[in-house]
Formats: structure tokens, C-alpha cells, sequence
């Protein structure tokens, strides 16, 4: 087989007449130069390493183990003579001087467990509690149950408020994105297609508690959900050029009925947002906002002030009475949007002078 010539060959290279001795398996005790299947060996050892990792750890002083895929091409030799590694090292990674070996590993899971007493003890004070512990659905049996039961063992509580955990990125079928596959959907190449804010809006329109679906024609369908948005604010804005402090002063008791109604209605909105960020239904969230462009303001009041923006003076009662309340609805909606669509939002907070005036950013 070639493959296990060249896995020979490169043994040899570096350390001629090496001896394998493990207490892993200890049917491999044998000098290298012997004919041995070094395929079938690897495939056994890479079996063993995933059910010893930790015994492999204690036992690494004396071995030597080339690490196969599964096409049998050679992707690392797992050595702990310090100068063997440094010369494997320099064969197998390109910025190897970067890399020092760590030797204060207890256990991974351990030692991520206990980050909250490094973390937040150290640097924030004694007895702080994270608000949120976010990780994938994996991590019930590793970073929170580690963290739980160090948090106890240290504090005699768990060092979080909460646990939040996510599916992962699929394609249309289900399957996990892989560039094996040739089925990955860069993020990057959609920021520089279609804007961050899109990139941003499908992570927030996407239940996250199970699997999470990203193909091309999704992100297009979010791209029209975003253009909607975008589009009632470019209507509202443009119906706000001429809004000023003194159209703003009028009294709110003398508003037009229909324009206290998008107001409360605008109100109720925020709310109801408030409620669904604190219960991190971020999806509920991009619903409720884009429906409320597409039906309250879109389908009903927009639909209706038309005239009075068009027709009317522009001193008149009427049109300030509409301008006030397209004012006060854009403000909730722009610092509703801003945890998502954070350019945009920006972009508009920028574009009025009413807006900067209360401050200098959104943010």
C-alpha cells in the first residue's frame, strides 16, 4: 500500500530505527523497521485515541502514532519527545514557532469548566453570576454540566443565571454544512453580496433552538423582508424632511385620531418586543416588527396620510399632526431594528436632526 510506505518512509526520516512502545496497544512494541501494516495500525490507533484520549495523555512520553484520514493520507504524528516534536512540527505546520506545547492541562472539561472562577471571580469580583451560559445543544454533557459542577463545588451555586442553547447550520437537506460537501454557505460572501444587516437578520429571523436551515434562496427571501423594512422607512423619512422643532410642538390631546393610534400602536409594539428579547425569541421578534411594517403602517396608516402629506400645507394642522406621529413611530422602530440591522438603523438615526439631537448615535 502507498500510503503505508510513505508513513514508513517519514518515520524513519526522523527518528531511523524507533522503537513504538505504548501501553495503549501493546501489540505494536516493535522496531519500525519490521513489515507491519501501518494503515490497519493507524485505523486501530485512531479507534483507541477516541476511546482513550485521556490514558493516551498519560502515556504520550513513549509514543509515536501517524494519524490517518479516512483515504488513508497521513495528517499528523502524535509524539511527546520534545525534540521530535519540534522537528515533526516544523514538517507539518507552516507557523510552528508560533505554537508552544502546553503542559498544565488537567482535564479539557475541567479546566473549561472552571473559567467562570478565572473569569468572573478574577476580573469582575467574588460571587458574580453570568446572565447567560450560550452554546451549542452538544454542550448539556460538557461546558454546562462541567461549569455546574465546578460552580457548585467552588460557590455552592451554578456560575449562571441561564443556559441558552442553539442547533446548528444546515443545508436544504439537512445536512451539516461541509466544504466536503461543497454545501457551505459563507458568511462573508453574503455580507459582501447582500449586506451584513441581511447576514444579521437571518441569524435573528431563524429559530435557533433547532436546526437552522442557510441556502441561497432563504437569504434572498430575507433579503425582501429587509428591502420591506428598509422601504417603510425610506417613506417615513422623506415625510420627516421638512419636521422640525417647532412642528413638534404640538399638543398630542389635538393629534389626529387615527394618528394616536399608530402611536399606542407603536407602543404596544415596543413592549411586546421587550418581552420577546428578554425571552431571547429573537425570531418572534423579527416577525413582529416586519408585520407591523407590512399591515400597521404599510397596509393602514401610511396608505391613508397620503394625501394629507401631499395635498395639505405644510404648516397646516393636519400634516404636523401626521409628521409627529410618523416621528414618534420611527423613533421606537429605528432602536427596535438597532440590535439587528445595526447599520441601518445607524444609517437612519444619522439622516434627522431630531434624532441626533436626543444623541449622537442610536447606540
Amino acid at each position: 500500500i502507498a500510503a503505508s510506505s510513505e508513513i514508513l518512509d517519514y518515520i524513519r526520516s526522523f527518528a531511523p530505527g524507533f522503537i513504538f512502545t505504548t501501553s495503549i496497544c501493546p501489540s505494536i512494541a516493535a522496531g519500525a523497521s519490521k513489515a507491519i501494516d501501518i494503515v490497519s495500525l493507524a485505523e486501530q490507533l485512531r479507534i483507541r485515541i477516541k476511546e482513550n484520549a485521556a490514558l493516551i495523555r498519560e502515556n504520550l512520553d513513549s509514543l509515536a502514532i501517524p494519524y490517518l484520514d479516512t483515504n488513508s493520507h497521513i495528517v499528523a504524528v502524535l509524539i511527546n519527545d520534545p525534540f521530535l516534536c519540534k522537528k515533526v512540527s516544523k514538517d507539518l505546520i507552516d507557523d510552528h514557532d508560533e505554537y508552544i506545547k502546553a503542559t498544565d492541562t488537567l482535564d479539557v472539561w475541567f479546566d473549561s469548566g472552571s473559567t467562570h472562577f478565572c473569569v468572573l471571580d478574577k476580573l469582575y469580583g467574588k460571587d458574580l453570576i453570568a446572565d447567560l451560559y450560550l452554546e451549542g445543544s452538544d454542550q448539556h454533557r460538557g461546558w454546562f454540566q462541567s461549569s455546574l459542577l465546578t460552580g457548585i463545588a467552588i460557590n455552592g451555586k451554578a456560575p449562571y443565571k441561564a443556559v441558552l442553547t442553539h442547533g446548528f447550520v444546515v443545508d436544504e437537506n439537512g445536512r451539516k454544512q461541509s466544504k466536503s460537501l461543497g454545501n457551505v454557505v459563507s458568511p462573508q460572501k453574503v455580507c459582501n453580496n447582500l449586506g451584513a444587516d441581511i447576514l444579521r437578520l437571518w441569524v435573528a429571523s431563524t429559530d435557533f433552538r433547532s436546526e437552522m436551515v442557510a441556502t441561497d434562496e432563504i437569504l434572498k427571501q430575507v433579503a425582501d423582508q429587509y428591502r420591506r423594512i428598509r422601504n417603510t422607512f425610506r417613506f417615513m423619512m422623506g415625510n420627516l424632511n421638512d419636521f422640525n422643532d417647532d412642528s413638534k410642538n404640538i399638543n398630542q390631546n389635538d393629534l389626529v385620531e387615527i394618528d394616536k393610534w399608530i402611536i399606542s400602536a407603536a407602543i404596544k409594539l415596543d413592549e411586546e418586543v421587550k418581552n420577546l428579547n428578554d425571552s431571547y425569541a429573537y425570531h418572534h421578534v423579527v416577525q413582529k416588527i416586519h408585520n407591523f411594517c407590512v399591515h400597521e403602517l404599510g397596509g393602514i396608516y401610511l396608505d391613508i396620510i397620503k394625501d394629507r402629506m401631499y395635498v395639505t400645507k405644510s404648516d397646516s394642522h393636519a400634516r404636523n399632526s401626521a409628521q409627529f406621529a410618523l416621528f414618534e413611530a420611527a423613533d421606537i422602530l429605528i432602536r427596535l431594528i438597532s440590535p439587528i440591522l445595526v447599520f441601518t438603523a445607524e444609517e437612519i438615526w444619522q439622516s434627522h436632526d431630531l434624532f441626533k439631537k436626543q444623541s449622537k448615535s442610536v447606540f
